[in-house]
Formats: structure tokens, sequence, C-alpha cells
């Protein structure tokens, strides 16, 4: 303001200033620094006051809110690369070499939000599930549930959570590949006449191998865990993945024979439905009694709310409607989460889940 204002002279007891140009600075800014410095220089007490502090507006800008979810976000993204298929199928993806890229894409970014690298055998040890970076998973989701200011119980809810995907999804990882496993020795038989035999032996008739894999069709322990409300706030969201779990145990059921059937899905079907599984021999290659598979189906479908008609006649007809319900029953059990899903990438997973289920079901009925 002293460069636009002329100099001051003092004479006497009168002081007198020179215009200042109203176009160089505004009237009102003008007259009051005039006054200001008319006061020191006639040998007045008062001085002018200090100008305000510039304030620019970065540094007036509020500071960005603080991530409170990131811990949560951890436990969905390795849900997402442990799901695989169904999630890929939610995102559009098609084609064998773009759903595998997504599912590594997925499991890659669990990694280096566990490890902080770009390591592709740590990559496959997640999906695999191999304890040394499922448990480090564990670890790193109660860090960052403390880092965003949980409580001690959500983050214990949180761990829980975790330990529970964890747990449930090894179980159905390990169920998917013995079902696989027994499938490509079908697929191996050279005509569908042999291929329609070995789906319908008789348990004394499964192979070592068989009998062998039925421990892992039945573990379900992770599952019902996963499926009951430890998780606290996120109980919903931890109910939908067991879910689609769930489903993918089921999946895993279809075209096995129908002894291996009842060890692949019936451990999904109590855990969702509260169904009591058949009672099962303690050996897997002891024989079960005839129509146990059909009639344990048929009161899953009742139990799930879609019953059989009355109208079906045949085994066949009664087995696929069984079948149609049972998909049926999930698709519901999803649809009752949704609105309390919180997280978006999850709850757009589901609902492709259960377009597909309520496709799935109507196609499959007769």
């Amino acid at each position: 303001m002293v460069g636009l204002v002329s100099r001051l002279v003092t004479s006497g007891q009168k002081c007198e200033h020179r215009r200042v140009s109203a176009r160089s600075l505004g009237l009102l800014t003008f007259h009051l620094g005039a006054v200001a410095i008319f006061a020191v220089a006639c040998g007045g007490d008062q001085r002018a006051p200090n100008p305000p502090a510039i304030t620019s507006a970065a540094s007036s800008a509020a500071p960005p809110p603080r991530d409170t979810d990131s811990a949560y976000r951890l436990v969905v993204a390795s849900a997402a690369c442990w799901l695989g298929g169904l999630w890929v199928d939610a995102e559009g993806e098609s084609g064998a070499s773009e759903r595998r890229a997504g599912t590594a894409r997925r499991c890659a970014e669990v990694v280096r939000a566990v490890s902080g690298e770009d390591d592709p055998s740590k990559v496959e040890a997640l999906r695999v599930l191999d304890p040394p970076i499922t448990d480090a998973l564990v670890v790193k989701v109660k860090e960052r549930a403390r880092a965003d200011g949980k409580s001690d119980s959500d983050t214990l809810a949180l761990e829980n959570f975790a330990t529970a995907v964890v747990s449930a999804s090894r179980e159905a990882t390990m169920a998917r590949r013995v079902a696989t496993k027994i499938r490509a020795d079908i697929e191996k038989l050279k005509t569908d006449k042999e291929k329609a035999q070995a789906r319908d032996r008789d348990a004394e008739r499964l192979s070592a191998d068989e009998a062998s894999a039925v421990p892992s069709l039945r573990a379900s322990a992770g599952l019902e865990r996963l499926l009951d409300a430890s998780a606290g706030d996120y109980a919903r969201d931890a109910h939908a993945i067991g879910v689609m779990l769930a489903l993918t145990r089921v999946r895993s059921g279809q075209d096995l024979p129908k002894h291996m059937k009842l060890y692949a899905v019936s451990p999904a079907y109590a855990a969702v439905f509260a169904t009591k599984p058949p009672s099962l021999p303690e050996h897997a290659r002891d024989r079960l009694k005839p129509g146990t598979w059909l009639a344990y189906v048929v009161r899953v479908a009742a139990a799930c709310g879609h019953p059989v008609p009355d109208s079906a006649k045949t085994a066949k007809e009664k087995e696929a409607l069984a079948w149609a319900g049972g998909l049926a029953g999930l698709a519901d059990r999803l649809e009752a989460d949704e609105s309390q899903i919180k997280n978006p990438d999850l709850l757009e997973a589901v609902r492709g889940a259960v377009e597909r289920l309520q496709a799935r079901s109507k196609g499959l009925a007769p």
C-alpha cells in the first residue's frame, strides 16, 4: 500500500498527502490505509493493524478422509481370489485364458497387500492356500484393522472373519480338487455307456483313491463357522461368502458317482439349510441303502422352500427337480443377504450368482 500512496509531507500540526488514483486502489482500501499512515506520521500512538494472513486453498483444504475399512476390503479381496470362477462370472470375464488371468490378478493384489511384493510364487501359494501365506494374511488383516481405528471387538470380528474365510476356502478348494480328479478319471473312459456306468456304480466299486478322498469332501467346520454370526457387523458379508463357497461345493458334486455326491454336497446343504445328512457308512466303500441319494436331495429341496411337486413320477424327474430346488434355495439365501452387504464388489458378485442360480434352477426343471 505504501507503494501506492505518495510521500506524506509533515508541516507543523498539519499533514497532507497526495491523492492516489482510484484506478490503482479501491476507494475503501485507500481510505483505511491512509488513515493509519496519517496517525503515525502525525505523531499518534495508534498503529496500523497487521493485515489478515492469506491462506492458500491448498493449506485450508480438509485432509482426505482416513481409510477405515482397508482390513475389511482385504478379507473380501482374498475371498474373490479363492472363489475364482464365481467371481470371474460377476466381472463379466469370458474365455478360459481371460478367466484365469482375472483370478490371478485378484490373487496378486492380495499378495501385494500382504507382503508388498509382486511374487508369482507367492500368488500360487495363496491360490492353493498354503498356511504361511494365509497366516500372514490374517495377521495383516489384524494390523490393518488397528490402523483403521477399529475397536478391539471389531478387530477381533475382522480377524475371525478372515480366519473363517481361509478355513472355508481351503475346504472348498480341496473338495473341488478331489471332485475334479474323479470326473477326469471318468472322462478317460472310452464310451458314454462306460462313463454312465461309472457315475452310477455302487460304493464297493469305488477305487482306493476315490475312497481316500472322502474326508476332503466331508470337511465343513470352516464353512459352518463362516456362516454363523461371529463376524460382528460383517456377518452378512461373511454369510454371503459362505453361501457362495457352499455353492462351489454343490457344483463339485455334479457328475460324480451317486455315492460320492452325498459326500460332496451334504456338508454344504447341512451348513446352509440345517438339513441333517443321511446316515453314511464309516467306510466309504461300504454299500449304501438304495435310494438314499434321491431321498436326501428331495428332502433338501423341501427344507429350502422348493419342494419337488407330486406330479414328478420318475426318479430322474424327481432328482432334476430336487437339484433345481437346492440351487433356488441357495439363490434365496444370497438374496436375503443383499441389502446388508457392505462391499460393492461382493454385492455385484452376489447379484450375479443369484441371477445364474435362478436361471440354472429353471433350466434343470423338466
